[in-house]
């Protein structure tokens, strides 16, 4: 797995501006235009810059078969060689490269950092890191896990007598969760252990369809299956969206801690890094687990 990281180069934004999106966000925004978190989030996005991470990845990623296995009446196997055996009747998760697969998340995930404006460390740059000055934080990715799950669905129809038909299949997701570790030098008793959880699905096609000529029903079950490179765009794609939602929790941990005295932090605030704008209407963030 190789992970790189060139600090000395400035991020560039290019972005187009499209007047209905921006028509949009700006009755979001103009809500609260002059709220005390957008002023602070502003004054964030200005220093975000001098702020330092040191990011230490996990080297080893979890792979869990949720697919449902035969049953084991009398507790002859154990958990171990129950998930032994799980690994090896997966579908995807015994020929996924574990390497592959964290260097396209990392890397993913690193350079939407820097185009953030942050300067980023390895563990290895530990020396470097320690003499930074300004904010420094430790972004520790505790624990990575994939799963691979078959999940039954069904469909039902009547025909033009009134008969009724359901028919049974089952599609198969392929999920990744993630555990990080935030701690803010100088402030260890706000460490915060943040999750997120994302998957991709089967897309199933098919349907009943009644064929006027015959008089019958039929049911059609094309699926479209997940590919191996499907899972590996997944890897990229969830690299982008931790470096985002961890950019809005870095901005709203920001906002929370210097709120004038006596006022309270009310809204939550996503950074939109196209048009470099603010929303409250935030759809997706990490769950705080302590």
């Amino acid at each position: 797995m190789v992970i790189s990281i060139n600090n000395k180069a400035r991020p560039r934004f290019n972005f187009k501006l499209n007047f209905a999106i921006i028509t949009s966000l700006a009755f979001i925004l103009g809500l609260a235009s002059c709220s005390v978190e957008q002023k602070l989030g502003r004054r964030y996005l200005k220093s975000a810059e001098q702020e330092a991470l040191m990011i230490i990845p996990a080297d080893f990623i979890y792979k869990t078969n949720l697919t449902h296995q035969e049953p084991d009446p009398v507790n002859l196997i154990n958990q171990v060689a129950k998930d032994s055996v799980g690994f090896y009747q997966s579908t995807y998760l015994q020929f996924i490269s574990d390497s592959a697969f964290l260097e396209l998340f990392y890397n993913t995930f690193l350079q939407e950092l820097k185009s953030n404006g942050y300067r980023l460390y390895l563990p290895a740059d530990s020396v470097q890191f320690n003499n930074e000055r300004g904010s420094k934080w430790s972004i520790n990715f505790v624990q990575l896990q994939l799963e691979e799950e078959t999940v039954p669905y069904s469909e039902e129809t009547y025909d033009p007598d009134d008969n009724y038909y359901v028919k049974e299949y089952e599609l198969t997701t392929f999920g990744m969760n993630t555990w990080i570790e935030t701690a803010l030098e100088g402030a260890e008793s706000q460490q915060r252990l943040l999750y997120l959880s994302g998957y991709i699905e089967d897309e199933f096609l098919g349907g009943f369809k009644y064929n006027n000529w015959d008089d019958k029903m039929y049911f059609d079950n094309t699926v479209s299956r997940i590919t191996y490179n499907d899972i590996y765009k997944m890897a990229e794609a969830s690299g982008k969206k931790h470096a985002e939602l961890l950019t809005d929790f870095l901005i709203n941990d920001y906002i929370r801690r210097n709120m004038p005295q006596g006022a309270t932090k009310r809204i939550i605030l996503h950074y939109d890094q196209r048009f470099k704008t603010f929303t409250a209407d935030v759809e997706e963030r990490f769950e705080v687990l302590k």
